[in-house]
């Protein structure tokens, strides 16, 4: 549709001299909402409403009317931790921490067993007997040890857990001199950690064994026993 404005017929072309006054009490005679009628007439999607609605008011505040300042709320006090009734700050905390110099530590051990440019071999924490029943008893207190024990492979002497603790308080001591401390220690470290093979396998009185613990649960038992076997 081909809109014909009155300026472009010759009136009031010069600038600044345009005649855009109308009369606020009749919007409906705005130039802008001047529309001419097409040669064809209105088609049914013509809009008939007005453009502008000079009358409408916003409801949004202006510049400045604006509330910027908020109402700071109290601060929640403070619950006690876990039920107390007594207040963190005023505990002494003198002991709970031991000083410098005051701690227990053990060295670690060396689990590895190679040589020069050979493979290198970790050493078990325990020593695995493999036998279809275990006859082995304490020297100590004659009972069969059901757990890890410690044994003497020269003489086949065994020591259960606890008579192996003993033995050792009784040889650093009750010993009066360093040369039978020392010698009694020696003989002592002679006793290796073994257990027998009833925690991964059964015999049933048999030469055969079966099995009833996957290998991936045994590596990962002997992966965590030889780390802590370092700190012994």
């Amino acid at each position: 549709m081909r809109r014909r404005q009155p300026e472009l017929l010759g009136e009031n072309l010069a600038p600044g001299a345009h005649n855009i006054g109308y009369d606020p009490g009749t919007p409906e005679n705005h130039p802008a909402l001047r529309k001419p009628i097409s040669r064809k007439g209105y088609g049914p999607l013509v809009a008939n409403s007005v453009r502008f609605n000079f009358e409408e008011v916003s409801n949004s505040p202006g510049v400045g009317d604006y509330e910027l300042v908020r109402k700071q709320s109290k601060p929640k006090q403070m619950a006690k931790p876990f039920g107390s009734g007594t207040d963190e700050r005023t505990k002494d905390r003198s002991l709970a921490y031991p000083g410098v110099g005051t701690y227990l530590f053990k060295t670690r051990k060396d689990i590895r067993n190679h040589s020069f440019g050979g493979t290198i071999k970790i050493m078990p924490a325990a020593r695995t007997l493999c036998k279809t029943e275990n006859f082995d008893r304490c020297l100590r207190c004659d009972e069969r040890p059901e757990v890890d024990y410690w044994k003497n492979l020269r003489t086949e002497r065994s020591l259960c857990r606890r008579c192996m603790v003993q033995e050792l308080e009784d040889a650093r001591s009750c010993s009066k001199h360093k040369s039978e401390q020392k010698k009694r220690l020696d003989a002592l470290n002679e006793y290796k950690r073994v257990r027998h093979c009833a925690y991964y396998h059964r015999h049933d009185k048999t030469s055969a064994a079966i099995q009833f613990i996957s290998n991936k649960q045994l590596k990962r038992k002997f992966r965590l026993e030889n780390y802590l076997s370092m700190f012994e």
